[in-house]
């Protein structure tokens, strides 16, 4: 079998994503920081668990990242079926930095518009709607990925050319 060109393109594209997503971690740490120091000691210690907890979720999903881009680069000769790659990848730009822009985007605008009545369960229903959406993408993403794993390990056969008979009187009729 003839081997492909080396494709390289989920690698540079999760490095990417991987990079957007550590500058998001840090701006919702530095946002979070802001929060708390306006206020008291018990939501302090309410905070701490929070970015705890997102440092601890944000380094798993960046470790996995790594493993998909490692894995990216040891099939990337074996790429067959490119449109799965790049559903993969709209799966990681979509559930890892694009709902999450969104999110913020909308937080903000929500803290800025709201006389503060019905902003809470607002967020929590923009909040419940983004983790559907991101669990949905992330699904559909990985299920690409699996396809693309799939594909690449497959055994694929060796075209056989067929000789034509050298008593034939007309090659095309064989194809008619």
């Amino acid at each position: 079998m003839a081997t492909n060109k080396t494709y390289t393109t989920p690698v540079w594209w999760i490095a990417i994503i991987i990079v957007i997503k550590i500058g998001l971690t840090a701006l919702f740490i530095m946002g979070i920081q802001r929060v708390q120091a306006m206020n008291d000691d018990y939501r302090n210690a309410q905070i701490d668990r929070i970015v705890i907890n997102q440092l601890i979720t944000q380094g798993v999903y960046i470790v996995i990242l790594l493993a998909e881009v490692i894995t990216y680069w040891k099939i990337r000769e074996r790429i067959i079926k490119k449109g799965l790659v790049w559903g993969h990848i709209m799966g990681l730009l979509t559930a890892f930095v694009i709902l999450p822009v969104a999110f913020m985007l909308y937080t903000a605008w929500l803290t800025m518009n709201s006389g503060g009545g019905d902003a809470g369960n607002k967020l929590r229903i923009a909040g419940t709607f983004q983790t559907v959406m991101i669990w949905s993408a992330l699904i559909i993403g990985h299920t690409c990925f699996v396809m693309v794993l799939i594909d690449a390990f497959k055994k694929h056969p060796e075209p056989e050319l067929e000789q034509p008979a050298p008593d034939s009187p007309d090659i095309l009729n064989d194809y008619a």
